[in-house]
């Protein structure tokens, strides 16, 4: 008797993914931050078939980045703006990243906007 395990490579990234998703959120949600307002979305496909992690997309506000630097170092950024245009998460993105300067992380693990 012999039997097929043969799991296709896309189904295995989705699990993969889905299960790393499920974790960073419960990590968030265990911080006292609520997810619910922000729209978590799980992995999803982009148009060339390459799976995208849904908390990438879900994080590029800003706001829930700017909560958690301010868990760090309380009110070390004053003002968080909801992301509801891409102006208003790019002052969410820059004020972490200055936040993150202040907290004492090094600029090299950071990551850079474009």
């Amino acid at each position: 008797m012999s039997y097929n395990f043969t799991v296709s490579r896309k189904k295995l990234k989705e699990d993969i993914l889905d299960q790393g998703w499920a974790v960073k959120v419960k990590w968030i949600e265990s911080l006292g931050i609520s997810t619910k307002r922000t729209d978590f979305k799980q992995p999803e496909e982009d148009d060339e078939g390459n799976l995208r992690e849904g908390l990438f997309i879900s994080l590029r506000g800003g706001e829930i980045l700017c909560e958690l630097i301010n868990l760090v170092k309380p009110n070390v950024v004053p003002k968080i703006k909801s992301p509801t245009t891409p102006f208003a998460a790019a002052d969410n993105i820059n004020a972490f990243l200055k936040a993150c300067k202040i907290v004492g992380l090094k600029e090299s693990v950071c990551f850079l906007i474009d």
